[in-house]
């Protein structure tokens, strides 16, 4: 757990250098049926998850090819010895 959360922080840490400014909690859709998204949408580029961050798209309006995704598992937002955590898929 300890290692996850350094990560994150690094993470949010690299999203600062990035953009100069930390990621918002929360940033609300712009129209009815759009999604909202947090800061750990936001930090998906500096924790090994570009492909995912570039398919939710939260930027943008698109939402194409995203409905899936909305579930995946982020291995460092969970605690590896947490017996109650989705591990691997299953």
């Amino acid at each position: 757990c300890k290692n996850n959360l350094k990560q994150i922080g690094l993470a949010m840490h690299n999203y600062h250098d990035t953009h100069r400014v930390f990621p918002p909690g929360w940033v609300q859709g712009t129209s009815t049926g759009t999604v909202n998204w947090g800061w750990s949408t936001y930090i998906l580029p500096f924790v090994d998850q570009a492909p995912l961050y570039n398919t939710l798209s939260p930027n943008g309006t698109a939402m194409a090819g995203a409905s899936g995704n909305l579930i995946k598992l982020i291995s460092v937002y969970t605690c590896p010895s947490d017996p109650g955590a989705v591990q691997n898929g299953s």
